[in-house]
Protein backbone atom coordinates (compact mmCIF):
# COMPACT_ATOMS: atom_id res chain seq x y z
CA UNK A 1 0.00 0.00 0.00
CA UNK A 2 1.46 3.35 -1.06
CA UNK A 3 0.11 5.94 1.37
CA UNK A 4 0.80 9.57 0.52
CA UNK A 5 0.07 12.64 2.63
CA UNK A 6 -2.76 14.71 1.14
CA UNK A 7 -1.61 18.36 1.23
CA UNK A 8 -4.89 19.50 -0.33
CA UNK A 9 -6.88 17.87 2.47
CA UNK A 10 -4.66 19.46 5.10
CA UNK A 11 -5.02 22.92 3.52
CA UNK A 12 -8.79 22.47 3.27
CA UNK A 13 -8.95 21.62 6.97
CA UNK A 14 -6.88 24.72 7.80
CA UNK A 15 -9.23 26.95 5.80
CA UNK A 16 -12.32 25.50 7.46
CA UNK A 17 -10.78 25.91 10.90
CA UNK A 18 -9.83 29.51 10.07
CA UNK A 19 -13.47 30.39 9.29
CA UNK A 20 -14.81 28.52 12.33
CA UNK A 21 -16.28 25.49 10.58
CA UNK A 22 -15.30 23.21 13.49
CA UNK A 23 -17.13 20.93 15.89
CA UNK A 24 -15.06 21.19 19.08
CA UNK A 25 -16.72 18.32 20.92
CA UNK A 26 -14.37 16.95 23.52
CA UNK A 27 -16.37 13.72 23.92
CA UNK A 28 -15.14 10.80 21.90
CA UNK A 29 -17.99 10.22 19.48
CA UNK A 30 -16.38 10.16 16.04
CA UNK A 31 -18.37 7.10 14.92
CA UNK A 32 -21.58 9.09 15.36
CA UNK A 33 -20.24 12.07 13.40
CA UNK A 34 -18.20 10.70 10.53
CA UNK A 35 -19.76 10.43 7.10
CA UNK A 36 -21.45 7.10 6.48
CA UNK A 37 -22.05 5.39 3.15
CA UNK A 38 -25.29 7.32 2.47
CA UNK A 39 -23.62 10.65 3.31
CA UNK A 40 -20.80 9.81 0.92
CA UNK A 41 -23.17 8.86 -1.91
CA UNK A 42 -25.18 12.09 -1.44
CA UNK A 43 -21.98 14.15 -1.38
CA UNK A 44 -20.63 12.53 -4.55
CA UNK A 45 -23.98 13.12 -6.30
CA UNK A 46 -23.39 16.87 -6.05
CA UNK A 47 -19.57 17.16 -5.81
CA UNK A 48 -16.66 15.76 -7.76
CA UNK A 49 -14.04 13.35 -6.44
CA UNK A 50 -11.52 16.17 -5.98
CA UNK A 51 -13.88 17.91 -3.55
CA UNK A 52 -14.38 14.60 -1.75
CA UNK A 53 -10.62 14.06 -1.52
CA UNK A 54 -10.25 17.35 0.37
CA UNK A 55 -11.84 15.73 3.44
CA UNK A 56 -8.94 13.31 3.99
CA UNK A 57 -5.36 13.61 5.22
CA UNK A 58 -3.92 10.82 3.06
CA UNK A 59 -4.50 8.74 -0.03
CA UNK A 60 -3.52 5.31 -1.25
CA UNK A 61 -1.87 5.98 -4.59
CA UNK A 62 -2.29 2.35 -5.66
CA UNK A 63 -6.07 2.86 -5.91
CA UNK A 64 -7.58 4.77 -8.83
CA UNK A 65 -7.99 8.52 -8.21
CA UNK A 66 -11.74 8.30 -8.96
CA UNK A 67 -12.35 5.57 -6.38
CA UNK A 68 -13.54 6.90 -3.01
CA UNK A 69 -11.64 4.10 -1.24
CA UNK A 70 -8.39 5.80 -2.25
CA UNK A 71 -8.85 8.46 0.45
CA UNK A 72 -7.82 7.78 4.06
CA UNK A 73 -7.86 9.47 7.46
CA UNK A 74 -11.08 11.52 7.28
CA UNK A 75 -11.24 14.55 9.57
CA UNK A 76 -14.76 15.83 8.97
CA UNK A 77 -18.29 14.85 8.08
CA UNK A 78 -18.11 16.34 4.54
CA UNK A 79 -19.53 19.61 5.93
CA UNK A 80 -17.35 20.70 8.85
CA UNK A 81 -14.16 19.67 10.62
CA UNK A 82 -14.60 17.55 13.75
CA UNK A 83 -11.96 17.72 16.45
CA UNK A 84 -12.65 14.10 17.33
CA UNK A 85 -12.22 13.18 13.63
CA UNK A 86 -8.74 14.67 13.65
CA UNK A 87 -8.04 12.85 16.91
CA UNK A 88 -9.16 9.57 15.30
CA UNK A 89 -6.93 10.25 12.27
CA UNK A 90 -4.00 10.94 14.61
CA UNK A 91 -4.48 7.71 16.53
CA UNK A 92 -4.85 5.61 13.37
CA UNK A 93 -1.79 7.26 11.80
CA UNK A 94 0.21 6.51 14.96
CA UNK A 95 -0.78 2.83 14.71
CA UNK A 96 0.30 2.78 11.08
CA UNK A 97 3.51 4.75 11.73
CA UNK A 98 2.50 7.47 9.25
CA UNK A 99 4.62 10.36 10.50
CA UNK A 100 3.31 12.95 8.03
CA UNK A 101 -0.32 12.37 8.98
CA UNK A 102 0.58 12.27 12.69
CA UNK A 103 2.38 15.61 12.39
CA UNK A 104 -0.44 17.17 10.35
CA UNK A 105 -3.13 15.98 12.75
CA UNK A 106 -1.18 17.31 15.74
CA UNK A 107 -0.85 20.71 14.02
CA UNK A 108 -4.58 20.82 13.30
CA UNK A 109 -5.43 19.85 16.89
CA UNK A 110 -3.09 22.54 18.25
CA UNK A 111 -4.72 25.18 16.05
CA UNK A 112 -8.24 24.07 17.01
CA UNK A 113 -7.42 23.97 20.72
CA UNK A 114 -5.75 27.41 20.65
CA UNK A 115 -8.68 28.89 18.72
CA UNK A 116 -11.24 27.28 21.02
CA UNK A 117 -9.44 28.47 24.16
CA UNK A 118 -9.25 32.00 22.71
CA UNK A 119 -13.01 32.00 22.05
CA UNK A 120 -13.78 30.86 25.61
CA UNK A 121 -11.96 33.84 27.15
Amino acid sequence: MAIKFNHTGFEHALELIKVGEVEYGKKWNWEAHKANRNDTVRFLDTHDINEYAQWFLAENTEIDRNNKDRYLFPYGDLQIVHRNGIQAALEQAQKENNKEVVDAARKLLDIIDKEHNTQEH
